[in-house]
């Protein structure tokens, strides 16, 4: 079978019982053990069992990569890890003690990102453990970009970017909205300030600001590199269609103040094609630290171009917590579209004096389980920026976590649910009486996949517990 042969090999690591080889073309291949998804073996199986161990017998390629390419890898007993082209690690195998890096399943089926991890440069697997150098841990959203599905939306829109000059076929205009691009690219949003300026009173209802790029000052400048330009903005990812257009791309982030893009276009270029326009020619790009993260909470936390305001009254005294949002951000879950955009934004309107912001009274979630409804901050950072971590004094508080989970269960938010369980998990494993309290949990909300793992841990722990005392 020539598709085994491997040539080309770049990297080769050794674990208890498996192996891996990474190619020139950034493709890895497995073989040896199965057992624990070592070879990551769900994608590539067709249906026959995973442990059959005959079908690892020689390498084969390891699936769940997609345009993924690896460059350098390591084994630890019975899992792998991967260093990307990009500086970011991805995991399989075995996550027993840990070591995959994320989460509470016990096995990762196929390769995943590990979160927060950026510009690693080595890794080192051990038995039970993994240690990575990187640039230090990134709070930028990882998996599905948080906003992407905003890009040249039009619906909730109050601006948008368009290139002036040049040519017909390069004319383009993108709507954005400038609550994000406020905290994102400042100096964009000081172009949109000034254009509207030049709008009438009773144009504003219909005509909305243009920040105009001029052909003139910005050298290449097309439509191909404008959507670059406001993708980045809104996920903090740069994708660009042909690497032709890095350096208008990297010079145009350079001239907007956005240093990290200029450095990760200046990072995907060779040392000959960046020197002519980025100002650190050196052979290893720094790429800067992602403030994606800080920026969107940032905007949450200031409320600029806040347009729609939410309430808990939290007792029967009257005591009241309210947080004001962006409609933008919060019609992307259809709780929110139905009550802003659907058959109750007329009743929401019509309570609202001219100068304040329409209500919306959320109160229903403090009895319904979220007793601190200053937890429900931890939602809207996830809709905002896409950071779904709990932070510590939550993780460990299981009124804490229940209350948010059960609020982002009730709002449709399953990215946050999915994480919320996971650490309702993690809750579990400290001994037998978490994992109780974990169960009846899950089940008095109806969280099956939760319920399963707390199930198990009962069992597990009460067997380690009655082992330990004979």
């Amino acid at each position: 079978d020539r598709s085994n042969n491997l040539s080309d090999i770049v990297d080769i690591a050794c674990g208890s019982a498996h192996n891996v080889a990474v190619a020139a073309d950034g493709r890895v291949y497995g073989w040896g053990h199965s057992e624990y998804n070592q070879q990551g073996n769900f994608g590539d199986m067709q249906g026959t069992k995973p442990v059959q161990a005959s079908y690892f017998y020689r390498p084969r390629l390891i699936q769940g990569f997609g345009e993924t390419k690896i460059v350098k890898a390591s084994c630890g007993g019975n899992f792998s890890l991967g260093i990307t082209s990009e500086g970011y690690l991805f995991s399989w195998g075995w996550h027993g003690n840990g070591v995959l890096g994320g989460g509470f399943d016990r096995a990762n089926p196929s390769p995943e990102r590990i979160p927060r991890l950026t510009g690693v440069k080595h890794i080192s697997a051990g038995m039970n453990h993994a240690l990575a150098v990187a640039n230090r841990i990134d709070l930028s959203p990882h998996g599905k970009p948080a906003l992407l599905d905003l890009v040249d939306d039009s619906k909730l829109a109050d601006a948008k970017v368009a290139i002036v000059g040049g040519e017909i076929e390069d004319r383009k205009e993108i709507h954005v909205h400038r609550c994000i691009i406020s905290v994102r690219c400042p100096q964009l949003d000081g172009n949109i300030a000034v254009a509207s300026r030049f709008i009438n009173e009773d144009e504003k209802e219909r005509k909305l600001p243009v920040a105009e790029l001029e052909t003139e000052l910005h050298a290449d400048l097309n439509s191909d590199v404008l959507a670059a330009l406001i993708v980045y903005i809104y996920s903090d990812r740069l994708k660009f269609k042909d690497e032709v257009h890095l350096t208008a791309i990297g010079k145009l982030g350079l001239s907007l103040g956005l240093p990290r893009l200029a450095a990760l276009c200046a990072n995907n270029q060779n040392w000959i094609q960046r020197q002519a326009w980025y100002p650190k020619n050196m052979a290893e790009i720094d790429i800067p630290t992602s403030t994606f993260y800080d920026d969107m909470n940032t905007l949450l936390e200031s409320g600029k171009y806040a347009d729609v305001r939410l309430h808990f009254k939290e007792d029967k005294a009257g005591s009241f917590f309210s947080f004001n949002a962006h409609k933008s951000l919060l019609c992307r879950y259809d709780y929110f579209r139905a009550l802003l955009l659907g058959s109750f934004s007329e009743s929401i309107a019509n309570n609202t004096s001219s100068n304040s912001l329409p209500v919306i009274d959320l109160s229903g979630f403090v009895t319904d389980g979220l007793k601190d409804p200053s937890l429900f901050k931890f939602i809207l950072i996830y809709i905002y920026s896409g950071f779904s971590e709990p932070p510590e004094h939550v993780a460990v508080d299981i009124n804490a976590f229940s209350g948010v989970l059960t609020a982002a269960q009730a709002l449709g938010i399953d990215g946050l649910v999915t994480s919320y369980e996971r650490a309702a998990g993690e809750y579990a494993a400290n001994g037998p009486i978490w994992a109780a309290e974990a169960l009846e949990f899950a089940e008095t909300f109806g969280l099956p996949r939760l319920s399963k793992i707390c199930s198990e841990l009962v069992a597990l722990l009460s067997d380690d517990l009655e082992g330990s005392k004979g």
